[in-house]
């Protein structure tokens, strides 16, 4: 999923939150938000188009609403990042490599 990415070819978006960051999707009916996710493997979510961008802030809404009311105003539509979106998946591989190195016993 988070490897695949559109904006090579046509304008793109991702929806960014000032406190919470970049908007990663859903995952077992969590909203999931990086770095407040701590899941840079799930990389941006992308949306092919700024509707399709601005329907997901739509749901969001009350979502963010029922964290604070004033966390709904702090989200943004942007051209997608590529450079952030792949700098997060190579963070995630480097981590995981890490993991993989260290002794067992020592997580």
């Amino acid at each position: 999923m988070a490897l695949l990415t559109l904006s090579k070819t046509n304008q793109t978006y991702q929806i960014k939150h000032g406190a919470l960051g970049y908007y990663q999707g859903m995952f077992r009916n969590n909203v999931l938000w990086y770095p407040a996710s701590m899941c840079p493997e799930f990389g941006i979510c992308e949306f092919v188009s700024y509707e399709e961008a601005e329907a997901c802030c739509e749901w969001l809404t009350p979502i963010l609403q029922r964290l604070a009311p004033t966390m709904s105003s702090e989200v943004v539509i942007e051209p997608f990042d590529v450079e952030m979106h792949t700098r997060l998946i190579d963070l995630a591989k480097r981590i995981e490599l890490a993991l993989i190195a260290m002794p067992i016993g020592v997580a």
